[in-house]
């Protein structure tokens, strides 16, 4: 647990909202790829999406981004299907235009810690993990130099995850490429017990050297405890998205049901956001960091 009296402790206390909200949609999903004005008109101005090597990821990727929404990218298992590593990565870089807010590399690596298999996560250990971020960062850097990398969503609730695995990163020299933030799904958490997972995280992220971007790119709750939970989202992150917009992705999951209905759940997060709305994706600068931001809120 971090320590409540350090200087990251106090840093996270005192850093600015988060900027963007959002849900994970499915560009190949009929009930999970939702029209641009019906993102807009919940309140919405993020869309986490997994990238498929497919015309209509790209389409509806560049129709998102046209609208002024931002994106979360995530190069998943499903994304390099009969495809090299570096080859899809620089693939997609070279096809996403406008480019992604972020791109994820990975989803849930850290699943095999789970007492339970997670079939839908994308097991690797840090080794095997670290040489796909070099491949598939580096790729992508050969297209945008500044494209900021995130770390893929870490499902495990074990922070010395992420400090070996920057560890790992850091001794492979000057070759190695800097992640620029890192994704969290703190599932099963209620609110507090979500908070102080979110600010071990990233009390290892900024004692190993990663001063970027904080992500819970995953998160689902009752309906009942949708405004205590973005509320200390808003305060601990610098984006979030809902898990998922439909029960047709996710039987259960969603925000509607698979026919379309609105669920509590919607409701709940629409009333939410219609008190405090997200603002505009201009007012964000990518990558600045915590320390620069805390300079922005006191200077």
């Amino acid at each position: 647990m971090i320590d409540p009296c350090s200087p990251t402790s106090r840093l996270r206390g005192s850093r600015m909202s988060a900027w963007a909200g959002g849900v994970c949609v499915d560009a190949l999903n009929p009930h999970g790829r939702p029209k641009v004005k019906e993102l807009l008109d919940i309140g919405l101005n993020l869309a986490r999406l997994v990238a498929f090597n497919d015309a209509r990821f790209c389409s509806y990727h560049r129709e998102l981004r046209l609208a002024g929404i931002s994106t979360a990218v995530v190069l998943a298992r499903e994304s390099f299907t009969g495809s090299h590593t570096w080859n899809a990565a620089y693939k997609y870089a070279t096809e996403l235009s406008p480019p992604p807010t972020w791109w994820v590399l990975g989803n849930e690596m850290d699943a095999y810690l789970l007492p339970e298999p997670s079939d839908s996560s994308w097991s690797l250990d840090i080794p095997t993990y670290g040489t796909f971020w070099q491949t598939a960062a580096g790729a992508i850097r050969m297209v945008d130099k500044k494209a900021p990398l995130i770390i893929g969503g870490l499902v495990s609730g074990q922070p010395s995850w992420l400090g070996e695995l920057l560890g790992f990163l850091s001794s492979s020299g000057g070759a190695a490429i800097r992640p620029n933030g890192f994704d969290i799904h703190p599932y099963g958490k209620r609110v507090r017990a979500a908070r102080a997972l979110i600010l071990d995280y990233t009390d290892v992220a900024v004692r190993s050297g990663l001063d970027g971007d904080v992500l819970v790119l995953e998160w689902n709750r009752a309906a009942s405890e949708i405004a205590g939970y973005t509320s200390m989202l808003n305060k601990t992150t610098d984006g979030h998205c809902w898990f998922c917009w439909s029960d047709g992705m996710v039987p259960g999951f969603g925000l509607h049901t698979a026919n379309g209905k609105q669920k509590a759940t919607y409701r709940a997060l629409k009333k939410v956001l219609e008190k405090n709305p997200m603002p505009p994706e201009h007012k964000h600068y990518v990558g600045a960091g915590v320390l620069a931001r805390l300079a922005e809120c006191i200077g």
